[in-house]
């Protein structure tokens, strides 16, 4: 009887924390949605209500399968099902592999739908997936679809997609061209942070394979296989088949396939901060070999990227304080890794990364970057700083419905993480981990989402949400299970399959990470990918003109500036200032889509825009996407050309 009775104290007790974490949630939840009585804004319209409903769901199921949380499958796969689904997987690969080989320009609906749908039966194939041979076979078909999603983009785009991958190109070949880093560049930051330059120039060598697919292959494939090490974290919190579904969430979460595409430093940073974690997150302390391999990590992390560095520094500072809080509180709790680890690598960042950021010069002027952090932080705060002085304004922009549209799969991720937060709330010694990586989460979600609410842009707020979710994707796993064990069994495993078919759909099509063809929300989408017509045409300009050429900003620094070395200007308002003396490289995407202007403000500068520039200058050269323009008082032997 006493047994009984402690039983049902502790499950009594388990289940008012729950609660009250769940009534916490819901508290904030309303608390961000009526932010939006101030000032209207995408991101708290949807993050606010997907807590608040994560709170009530929990509210409502507490007390159901209160023995375990749902590490296993959520319903019973037979074989011949399981067998279907991975023949039916390894058919849409290849007709995914197929579309993305025969497209010309950007990708088609189809192609994701066809990639969601994939994920779906990837799902269903780890829910029987029990045998080492079975899981090895999940993990590699979610790799090498991810593979696909990023190569569509990588290797269909011509010259690189996104903004920064054409400066670092630059820096790579100078780096092979006279076999050791420069002593003087453009861009002063980049000598000192050559990690990534190094390793894509070193598989160059080593293959003879061209920059661009040793980028790729140097930097970007590990970023993908860096999953593996997000299955061996959280298989030691659960078990396997949560950890495929949380490796399976990080190689589709917008963020990271941002940086699988558009490559630069932050992606070679992303892919050693998993594997940190994945060294650190240990349940014996590090022996020599480790404690070697975590230097040589913290140092090679810490000459790739100074945002990437400090993001890891920070989340293992607060990882540490949350784990000395827990046990401090109940001496009961036993993490599930060795805070010995953490801590070694933390000493190291902390040595290693302040003493380059103090010690190298950041800037022309000579400053040191931590100078330079720490004066641009006191500025930020004296002059920009305000309550709900965020940069993400869906009422500015006058398109609240694409901004939803754009942010919906970062929300229901949110609400999976939400829902495995509240799980981890259980006082049992097999969850206290998941319990610290909960409130690390938080509190490195708070932190993110706090600065831009406040004005303040200066920590990059949007370059740490690919790293908080690989933290947070053992949490969404068992939100996503969560959500598929409490229905019907006969419906489970679909129910389980069909949310993350929609994330996945959601994630893939989102602006963040697809910027070449986007689905929705292509009002606010800047193009960060060039057709063939744009290079020639930039190609062109230096045989007739040594500039400055004007166009709007990214494109006039990464193509014109960076790839083809001519002086630029960037597209203003005023348009007599650059259109009277300079060429002027006018693309269609402009009639669409936004592009950046001088000072970084984007618009959508429309018909209007081109029939201004029309009035002003005269065609000189022309493809099917842009048009070179040149003074009307130029005397020059440029002849009309076109260019397919």
């Amino acid at each position: 009887m006493s047994n009984c009775h402690g039983t049902g104290t502790y499950r009594q007790t388990q289940s008012v924390l729950q609660r009250t974490g769940a009534a916490l949630a819901i508290v904030l939840g309303i608390a961000i949605t009526a932010l939006n009585l101030m000032h209207l804004n995408a991101y708290m319209l949807l993050v606010g209500p997907a807590l608040v409903l994560a709170g009530v769901l929990e509210i409502r199921w507490c007390g159901r399968e209160a023995g375990s949380l749902p590490f296993s499958s959520p319903a019973d796969v037979s074989g011949r099902a399981s067998t279907t689904a991975q023949i039916a997987f390894w058919m849409l690969l290849s007709a995914v592999a197929l579309i993305a080989r025969s497209i010309a320009t950007e990708r088609p609906l189809v192609f994701f739908i066809i990639v969601a749908i994939a994920c779906a039966l990837l799902v269903c194939s780890s829910y029987s997936a029990q045998h080492p041979r079975a899981v090895a076979l999940v993990l590699c078909g979610a790799i090498l679809l991810s593979l696909v999603v990023r190569g569509s983009v990588f290797f269909l785009t011509p010259g690189f997609p996104g903004s920064d991958a054409w400066a670092h190109d630059q820096l790579t070949r100078a780096i092979l061209a006279e076999a050791h880093v420069p002593t003087e560049w453009s861009s002063t930051y980049y000598l000192h942070y050559p990690a990534m330059h190094l390793a894509v120039a070193t598989t160059a060598l080593a293959t003879g394979i061209d920059l661009k697919l040793a980028l790729f292959a140097g930097i970007g494939l590990p970023l993908a296989l860096s999953s593996l090490a997000v299955f061996v974290i959280v298989r030691r919190f659960t078990g396997h088949q949560a950890a495929l579904l949380a490796a399976l969430l990080v190689l589709f979460t917008s963020y990271h396939l941002q940086w699988g595409t558009q490559i630069i430093p932050t992606s070679l940073g992303l892919s050693l901060f998993t594997f940190a974690l994945m060294l650190c997150l240990r349940t014996g302390s590090p022996g020599p070999k480790e404690l070697f391999i975590l230097l040589l990590t913290a140092i090679t992390l810490v000459l790739s990227h100074t945002v990437s560095s400090f993001i890891l520094w920070t989340s293992l500072l607060v990882l540490v304080a949350v784990s000395l809080i827990l046990q401090r509180v109940s001496h009961t709790i036993r993490l599930p890794y060795a805070l010995r680890g953490i801590s070694f690598m933390l000493l190291f960042m902390t040595v290693a990364m302040f003493a380059h950021w103090s010690t190298n010069p950041y800037t022309h002027a000579g400053d040191s970057f931590l100078e330079w952090m720490l004066l641009t932080a006191r500025d930020s705060i004296r002059m920009d700083a305000g309550f709900l002085e965020r940069p993400w304004d869906a009422a500015s922009s006058g398109a609240l419905a694409d901004e939803l549209a754009s942010v919906s799969g970062f929300a229901l991720f949110y609400f999976l993480v939400a829902l495995g937060a509240l799980q981890s709330l259980k006082r049992n010694e097999r969850y206290f981990g998941l319990l610290a990586i909960a409130a690390t989460v938080a509190i490195l979600s708070a932190f993110v989402f706090a600065f831009p609410l406040f004005g303040i842009r200066t920590i990059l707020p949007h370059r740490w949400f690919a790293f908080i979710w690989v933290l947070a994707a053992p949490l969404a796993a068992i939100g996503l299970l969560r959500l598929a064990v409490l229905t019907r069994n006969s419906v489970s495993a679909i129910a389980g399959a069909g949310i993350a078919s929609l994330l996945a759909f959601l994630m893939v099509t989102a602006p963040v990470s697809n910027t070449d063809s986007p689905v929705y929300a292509a009002s606010l989408t800047q193009r960060l990918t060039f057709y063939e017509s744009e290079l020639c045409a930039a190609a062109w300009l230096p045989t007739v003109t040594d500039g400055p050429v004007a166009s709007d900003l990214q494109f006039a620094s990464r193509v014109l500036r960076d790839a083809s070395g001519l002086p630029v200007v960037h597209t203003d308002l005023t348009m007599e200032t650059y259109l009277g003396e300079h060429h002027y490289v006018w693309r269609s995407t402009t009639l669409e889509q936004p592009v950046q202007l001088h000072g970084g403000t984007c618009i959508i500068p429309g018909i209007e825009h081109a029939l201004d520039v029309e009035l002003l200058q005269s065609a000189v050269y022309s493809t099917r996407s842009c048009i070179v323009f040149a003074p009307v008082t130029q005397t020059s032997e440029e002849d009309p050309a076109s260019a397919t």
